[in-house]
C-alpha cells in the first residue's frame, strides 16, 4: 500500500543537494519546495505548513537549531 504523498521543504545550500532530494521525493509523488538557507525556510513555512523539512546541518544566515525550533513553531 502506497503512502500518501506529503509537503515538503528541503533546506540545503547546496544546489546538487537540492536537486537529488527533489528528483528523488516527486519521482515518489511528493510536492518539494527548496529554499538555500534558514531565513528562507522560515519565511517559506509561513506561507505554508509543510509535513517534513530535510534541513542541512550547516546553513549560511541562521543556525540550523534556530531554524528548526521556528520551523516547529
Amino acid at each position: 500500500m502506497a503512502s500518501p504523498a506529503g509537503k515538503i521543504l528541503i533546506v540545503d545550500d547546496e544546489k546538487i543537494v537540492r536537486d537529488l532530494l527533489r528528483t528523488v521525493l516527486e519521482h515518489d509523488g511528493h510536492t518539494v519546495d527548496e529554499v538555500t538557507d534558514g531565513e528562507d525556510a522560515i519565511a517559506a513555512n509561513a506561507r505554508g505548513a509543510y509535513d517534513v523539512a530535510i534541513v542541512d546541518l550547516i546553513l549560511p544566515r541562521k543556525n540550523v537549531l534556530d531554524t528548526v525550533v521556528e520551523l516547529r513553531k
